[in-house]
């Protein structure tokens, strides 16, 4: 499983390099620069990315003091970015592979969100996602003690939040648009075949005001499965199903389980 998931740091490092992120530099305060890095999900405005740029310039020692606590937080919400969520990686990584882990959020929100856009699927939807590498110098200046601690700090995504409803039973309509899903978002195998997104739980999808079912985990190592049989065994547990729903995905491992048999 180790040299699996260092597979997939590897494909997410060079999906960095071959979707061309944009590098800008912007001043800010006179003196004071950040360097940003942007792989997107999205294309996310000018105006949009300068506002964020600036925040998280003008709140590093913010983010630095929330990230570098002892429980570590993956996530947070700042009232200075509202409607964003800022994830990092909460663990002492070496550099290097921090950033391909963080990055490997845009991958797999890439793939999703590729497939949603090719097929047309109107009842599931991603998070526009931002990967920001801020400029370690200003973070050094900052609070260099926590950054030679925890290095991965420099490092973030940027996610949209979704508004969701709790308790709301999944339709015949979203469901036949998780298992497209399910079956079709993937990842060629250096191996032969393909990897498939299986981190299927009612924690990662969520129902949002829209009426659209949210991927909100998008990391690589969602994506392990070598078939679609085990995302879509994982979602017919899921208890907010209706009957209709429960049938059509019943339905569907069936003929998944006849393809790979032949």
């Amino acid at each position: 499983m180790n040299q699996f998931i260092k597979k997939l740091f590897l494909m997410a490092s060079i999906g960095l390099i071959l979707t061309g992120a944009i590098s800008s530099n912007i001043s800010l305060h006179g003196s004071q620069e950040v360097t940003t890095a942007i792989k997107t999900s999205q294309e996310m405005p000018t105006e949009e990315h300068s506002k964020i740029t600036h925040l998280l310039n003008e709140h590093a020692k913010d983010i630095l003091k929330t990230f570098c606590t002892g429980s570590k937080p993956h996530h947070a919400e700042f009232s200075w970015l509202p409607g964003y969520l800022v994830k990092t990686e909460g663990s002492r990584l070496e550099p290097d592979h921090i950033q391909k882990k963080i990055a490997s959020r845009i991958d797999g929100a890439n793939a999703l969100l590729h497939c949603i856009r090719k097929n047309n699927l109107t009842f599931v939807t991603v998070p526009e996602k931002w990967l920001y590498i801020m400029l370690e110098r200003l973070l050094l200046e900052t609070c260099p003690s926590l950054l030679r601690l925890y290095p991965h700090v420099s490092r973030y995504v940027i996610a949209k939040k979704f508004e969701f409803i709790e308790n709301k039973t999944i339709s015949l309509e979203q469901a036949r648009d998780i298992c497209f899903l399910l079956k079709n978002a993937r990842f060629d195998n250096p191996e032969g075949g393909y990897y498939y997104y299986n981190d299927v739980k009612p924690a990662n999808l969520v129902q949002c005001i829209d009426g659209k079912i949210g991927f909100i985990d998008t990391e690589l190592r969602g994506f392990t499965s070598t078939s679609p049989l085990e995302g879509i065994t994982q979602f017919l547990k899921f208890p907010l199903l209706d009957e209709q729903s429960k049938e059509f995905i019943q339905q569907e491992l069936i003929k998944i389980e006849q393809e790979n048999e032949k």
